[in-house]
């Protein structure tokens, strides 16, 4: 019973191998009642068969490289989708949505639509436009740009002034303003106006500098709260050493109080003054002499 246990788990150890870089070698006590060829066969089997994706609503032998540059909606494992052109399949399947591209990994897509979208439907748009035409080319971009695809109309808007530099609907488009007979994009034209960038927005001059000011009077009395708080710090620290000081000498008069006691005391008893030092006055008996 334990033998086939031990032969059923090393069957199905090496059954799991994706590829073996040489004959593989199976021990002689362990061989017993196991296929070794079919287990050499398939550990030495190289796993290459690729992840298949459910296609709708086309699915009889066609796969997704049949559908690049179609419209496609990208159904996600996760309960997301993706609307956009089906741009490659090679490593992942790619995704155009406006001017960049999304990378989907096969195993988290759980079918794939094909149907025409409105990416689909510009790119049908802009080829049958032939030959550049600026008021196709203008149409165009007002079509994409009712339709919110900002992108895409921003690009074709770039293709008219191409054409056309003085174009005042595409230069609108793309936040482009005439200043003293000259096309300037947002940015420049705000500098040009007066205004300055400040944190995101735009704000005239006159409030920039109010702001610098208010800020710059901030960071002064920040820095005076700070000059405070270090020299209140200084100070407590100086009376706090004044006071040890204070505490030491009223420590060493004490003690030295007690060696002059100490040394009265000595005095006291090695003369025979019980009650201390006594003052002799010539022609007056000294009591404290002991006969």
């Amino acid at each position: 019973m334990i033998l086939s246990r031990l032969c059923a788990l090393l069957a199905s150890a090496l059954l799991s191998a994706t590829a073996f870089a040489g004959t593989l070698e199976i021990p002689a006590e362990l061989a017993r009642g196991i296929d070794a060829e079919a287990v050499r066969a398939a550990a030495e089997t190289k796993i290459s068969d690729p992840i298949s994706v459910e296609i709708q609503p086309v699915q009889d032998g066609a796969v997704l490289s049949d559908f690049i540059g179609k419209g496609v909606t990208v159904h996600l494992k996760n309960g997301g989708r993706i609307v956009g052109i089906l741009h490659d399949d090679t490593d992942r399947i790619w995704i155009e949505i406006g001017d960049g591209r999304i990378g989907l990994e096969f195993d988290s897509v759980s079918s794939v639509e094909v149907a025409p979208n409105k990416y689909q439907e510009f790119r049908d748009r802009e080829a049958a436009l032939g030959d550049a035409d600026v008021p196709a080319l203008w149409a165009l971009a007002q079509w994409a740009r009712s339709q919110e695809l900002s992108s895409y109309a921003r690009m074709t808007a770039l293709r008219v002034i191409d054409l056309e530099t003085d174009h005042a609907g595409a230069r609108a488009l793309l936040r482009y303003e005439k200043i003293e007979g000259r096309w300037l994009t947002h940015d420049k034209a705000m500098i040009a106006k007066g205004f300055v960038l400040f944190e995101d927005r735009w704000i005239a001059q006159a409030e920039y500098a109010e702001i610098l000011q208010k800020r710059a009077a901030r960071r002064q009395e920040l820095e005076a709260r700070r000059r405070a708080r270090i020299e209140e710090e200084r100070r407590r620290q100086t009376e706090e050493e004044e006071r040890l000081v204070r505490e030491h000498e009223r420590k060493l008069e004490r003690l030295r109080e007690l060696q002059r006691l100490q040394q009265l005391r000595r005095l006291r008893y090695r003369y025979g003054y019980p009650y201390g030092p006594i003052i002799i006055v010539p022609g007056h008996p000294c009591p404290g002499r002991h006969r």
